[in-house]
């Protein structure tokens, strides 16, 4: 299985969290933030700050740190 390691900050308590993106469904604007949805049975999901375009943007950064 890949990962996709992407630094977040979680909504509730402004704590900086590493999300694997490989296990995401989903992730939508949600409230100031983003709604990260886990591809999993019972649909998982967590909040951050950041935007949908901020983390796809930071994934984009990591994938390209991972080619050089």
């Amino acid at each position: 299985m890949t990962h996709q390691w992407v630094r977040c900050t979680s909504h509730s308590d402004d704590e900086t969290i590493y999300v694997n993106l490989a296990h995401a469904s989903m992730i939508k604007a949600h409230n100031t933030g983003a709604r990260i949805t886990l591809a999993t049975a019972d649909e998982q999901w967590f909040e951050v700050t950041e935007s949908p375009a901020q983390i796809i943007e930071r994934l984009g950064q990591v994938q390209n740190a991972d080619k050089t």
